[in-house]
């Protein structure tokens, strides 16, 4: 009696651990699942979803799983606060990394399509290339398909915007709100700073990839219109792999300084255009994680106000970080106390997340 006990519980031990190895994050309610092709949520940490075996999970339909790699030994995969402060809810990209998806060519054989990707660019890189106004050296977001005039790459370029067509990245490429070097861009790209980028592709738009209407934090900027009068039709990019935070034309050079440095989040692909109320909900949405730290007692009053809050805690606050609702990080504190008082008068109107001891999230409402 006492072995078949002993028999029956290392079996459900066994199948707990099976289980736990193949849970699969949820795709989150706002995320439209009509064509979806793929989405990355980045919510860690490893080995938890979203990476299993080594793999980022595609929280999509179709299993199209991510691979982290660096160009240095070992890997290391590094997670940093999102946009709504979770402290484990981004991926991090220090110029030295990349995120490969494997062979997508079910994915962009559609005639439209909607990329939307989250990024935070640790700071504005200038250069002297008087050819991209104004003197901006690009960091890659992403970049899809390979081979000479089979390349689609979207990337920040000083405080603009850029997306190229072309093996070579140069010859064909269209700034966000430019149509001449004179001319003053509708957006800048702040660092430090998250943002929201949606481009949509139609044929409808007209077929060309100067015919991508571009959305930023929610607001439509129209249609890139390309500086030179090559327009690839994009519909020929149906091979090659996915690739975040590098450039396979200038670092197979040897040249890293173009890999982007900062943070991504929620990156997904459909092969429709996206309705604006799609849209708004990507970028107006809310985190649904639930933290294993919610039932620690920690008081925070007053709450919501405009001026000052005092934070009680249970144990010593040896850190504090205090993020507005953009997630910039815009007070650090070494308190050593159970209680502190700290002053948000200066934050703007909105939620803002409070950060103790790197481990306990908490909301102060700035009215």
């Amino acid at each position: 009696m006492t072995w078949n006990f002993q028999f029956a519980q290392r079996v459900i031990i066994i199948l707990l651990i099976a289980l736990a190895q193949n849970v699969k994050a949820q795709l989150p309610p706002y995320v439209p699942s009509d064509s979806l092709q793929f989405f990355y949520s980045f919510d860690g940490p490893v080995p938890n979803p979203p990476f299993s075996h080594g793999k980022l999970q595609d929280l999509g339909p179709r299993g199209y799983n991510g691979t982290p790699s660096t160009f240095t030994n070992p890997i290391v995969i590094r997670w940093e606060s999102d946009r709504h402060g979770n402290i484990d809810g981004a991926f991090r990209l220090n110029g030295n990394e990349r995120l490969t998806t494997s062979t997508y060519k079910g994915v962009f054989d559609a005639n439209d399509r909607t990329i939307s990707i989250w990024f935070y660019l640790d700071s504005i890189a200038r250069d002297t290339i008087t050819y991209l106004p104004p003197y901006a050296k690009e960091k890659i977001l992403m970049t899809y398909g390979y081979g000479s005039n089979h390349e689609f790459t979207l990337s920040v370029a000083g405080e603009n915007i850029i997306l190229t067509t072309g093996y070579d990245g140069w010859n064909n490429y269209s700034k966000l709100g430019v149509g001449t070097s004179q001319q003053a861009p509708l957006f800048k790209v702040k660092s430090k700073t998250w943002h929201h980028l949606v481009v949509c592709y139609s044929v409808a738009f007209g077929g060309k990839s100067s015919n991508c209407k571009v959305y930023v934090d929610n607001v439509e900027y129209g249609f890139f219109n390309l500086l030179y009068s090559s327009n690839l039709d994009v519909k020929t990019l149906l091979t090659g792999d996915v690739v975040f935070g590098y450039n396979y034309s200038k670092s197979s050079l040897g040249d890293t300084t173009y890999n982007f440095i900062g943070k991504i989040d929620e990156i997904g692909i459909w092969s429709r255009v996206l309705s604006r109320t799609e849209m708004s909900h990507l970028y107006t949405s809310t985190s649904t994680r639930i933290e294993k730290n919610e039932k620690v007692q920690i008081n925070i009053y007053p709450n919501p106000t405009n001026k000052f809050c005092v934070i009680k805690c249970p144990f010593t606050i040896k850190k504090l970080e205090l993020l507005n609702s953009n997630g910039q990080i815009v007070l650090i504190k070494y308190p050593n106390e159970m209680h502190y008082e700290i002053d948000v008068s200066t934050l703007g109107n909105g939620v803002n997340t409070l950060i103790i001891n790197t481990e306990y999230k908490r909301k102060i409402i700035k009215n």
